[in-house]
């Protein structure tokens, strides 16, 4: 779905697909209640808004869950791709990814009681929320998170592990 506005999808599932499960970007926008387990790649991409205007995407994507992903691209193909301003993500629960959990990053988005659990256990140099990189990325809130078993479980080849929660 790209640039749409004033969607609500509520209660579905995406399981078992070759590449990402869904990608959504635009405008006020609600995702709530998705189920989106075992993806090749990714899970869900929710973007909107617009960073040089600052203005406000308001897309939510909440209660929902995403699990098993990357079986096939094992890097850099997160649960939870974000980008935009203004967008909320709040009481998902994310679980049993190879490398970060929630990759991206904007302005003045909120991620609130989210649960990541079990990930980054396939890589080093990464951690289950990974964003940065952008001198105009501020203003995000991250709050009541909890992050459990983010951990390399590889024995490392070159040098030591460092993973982050």
């Amino acid at each position: 779905l790209n640039n749409v506005s004033n969607v609500t999808m509520v209660d579905f599932a995406i399981h078992d697909v070759g590449c990402s499960g869904l990608p959504i970007t635009g405008y006020n926008n609600t995702l709530s209640g998705v189920s989106v387990i075992r993806t090749g790649c990714g899970g869900v991409h929710m973007s909107g808004g617009d960073q040089k205007l600052l203005r406000r995407g308001n897309n939510i994507f909440g209660g929902s869950k995403i699990a098993d992903w990357s079986n096939w691209k094992r890097t850099y193909q997160p649960a939870l791709s974000w980008s935009g301003v203004g967008n909320t993500y709040i009481n998902n629960k994310i679980n049993n990814g190879p490398h970060a959990g929630v990759l991206g990053g904007g302005n003045d988005c909120v991620f609130e009681n989210n649960e990541l659990d079990t990930l980054c256990y396939e890589t080093s140099d990464s951690g289950a929320f990974y964003s940065g990189r952008s001198w105009i990325d501020r203003g995000n809130i991250i709050r009541g998170n909890t992050f459990k078993n983010v951990r390399n479980t590889e024995t490392p080849h070159l040098g030591s592990m460092s993973v982050q929660a």
